[in-house]
Parts: C-alpha cells; structure tokens; sequence
C-alpha cells in the first residue's frame, strides 16, 4: 500500500490562515466587548464567530489529509468521512490541467478554505467530486458510477494505478 500525503499550496495557505484570522479577531472582539474595552454589541459578532467557527471545522473535516493506493482500492482519507474507490470499478485515471475543469460551478463544497473540496460541474466533463489540495498535480479518475479529481504530488503511483 502506498500512502500520499496532501501538501497545500499558496493559495490554500493563504485563504485558510485568512479564514482562521477573521475568526480570532472576531472572537477577541466579543471577549473584549464583554469586558467593556470595546464599545461594540457582542452579539452579533459572536454569532458571526460561531458561525465561521463551524464553518472551519466541516471544511477542516471534510479536507482530504492523504491519499492511500493499494491493488484493491484507492482511498481519499478525510477526518469525518473516507472515500474508497475499489480498483476493479476504475475505468480510466488521466492528469487533467486546471484549465481543462474550470471554470466550473460549485454545486456544494469550498475553493480554498483546506483545500478544494465538494461538488463540482464543469462543461467538459460534467459533474465530478474533487478532493484536492493543489492545482497543478490532478488527476481525474472515472468509475463506472462518478468522476473524482484528486491532486497528487507522486504521479506514478496513480500512473501505476492506470496501468493495472
């Protein structure tokens, strides 16, 4: 079994630490609001800090954290919930360039809060689920039943996948 860890690139990091700043600014507001230094109502940006704080921890779950390649099954590991793709179901795995899926409509995920996850169409290749964390490295694999985009780094393990 092989095992790929995610890497994040610039614009993952970027929006992720950006996303994680507002929520403790916002959070150091309702504290100091509490205790009168700042002349603000603490509701609202308490409830605004609640919400981002959920926020991060669905999308912080649902990131992919490493990709696992074994002859019976490939794996997109995510805290809350794995994907498995048994092998025997892959009918194609192909590198795809960034420009080749997007621009696309989200159907229900994040662009670059942990990565790009979720629900995707594009004009080209339909619908399809994407679990990366880089754009440059992606690789789209058909199953008889979904498309998945995955980014990963080492490409002859996928490439070795193809083969077989």
């Amino acid at each position: 079994m092989h095992t790929v860890q995610y890497r994040w690139n610039i614009f993952v990091w970027t929006v992720t630490l950006g996303i994680c700043s507002v929520v403790a600014i916002a959070m150091a507001c309702v504290l100091f609001s509490f205790f009168n230094i700042l002349d603000i109502q603490p509701l609202p940006v308490a409830l605004l800090s609640v919400f981002l704080l959920a926020v991060i921890f669905i999308c912080e779950g649902t990131a992919p954290q490493r990709l696992e390649i074994s002859s019976s099954h490939l794996t997109i590991l995510c805290r809350y919930r794995s994907v498995l793709i048994p092998v025997s179901q892959i009918r194609c795995v192909r590198a795809v360039r960034y420009i080749e899926l997007f621009p696309h409509i989200m159907l229900l995920g994040n662009c670059g809060l942990f990565g790009f996850v979720g629900h995707f169409w594009s004009k080209r290749e339909g619908c399809f689920r994407a679990y990366a964390t880089e754009l440059k490295f992606l690789y789209l694999i058909e199953t008889s039943d979904e498309k998945f985009v995955v980014s990963c780094r080492e490409t002859q393990l996928l490439e070795e996948l193809e083969l077989n």
